[in-house]
């Protein structure tokens, strides 16, 4: 009778964890394939997801709607309901990310759209011919000139 080695313990489970692998394979491919096909979010959604979940998502997406590419406009951040520091000044960057190639100026004046997060849009200064609601918490305004 032949005893076995060690080195054919060894072949005899590297076979066994083959086969087992091997069994796997066709699992493993469904899987990959529904992922490869499956519809995601843009760039920029997944991008900004971590940032926007605590916000309407959708308000940087109808902002992006309603204001031409070729269009200058501004953000305007009111503080009612109160919102932290960090989210006041980080709130116009997200917006100037988020609608490139649209062009940003600080200066309402010098705008063609104003978007007005929590801050009334009667009190930003400047006349406007249009009031759109993004959220429930912001609105775009076309300037009038």
């Amino acid at each position: 009778m032949k005893r076995f080695s060690l080195r054919d313990g060894a072949v005899v489970i590297a076979v066994l964890a083959l086969i087992a692998a091997g069994s796997q394979a066709p699992k493993i491919a469904r899987l990959a394939w529904s992922q490869a096909t499956a519809p995601s979010e843009s760039l920029t959604n997944r991008e900004l997801a971590a940032v926007i979940i605590a916000q309407d998502p959708t308000m940087f997406q109808k902002a992006a709607t309603i204001i031409p590419r070729n269009a200058t406009y501004s953000v305007v951040v009111g503080n009612e309901p109160p919102t932290s520091a960090d989210f006041h000044e980080l709130l116009p960057f997200l917006f100037q990310y988020w609608l490139l190639p649209r062009r940003f100026t600080r200066d309402v004046h010098d705008a063609q759209w104003v978007i007005s997060y929590s801050h009334p849009s009667e009190t930003l200064g400047v006349p406007y011919s249009e009031e759109l609601n993004i959220s429930p918490t912001a609105n775009v305004v076309k300037v009038k000139r």
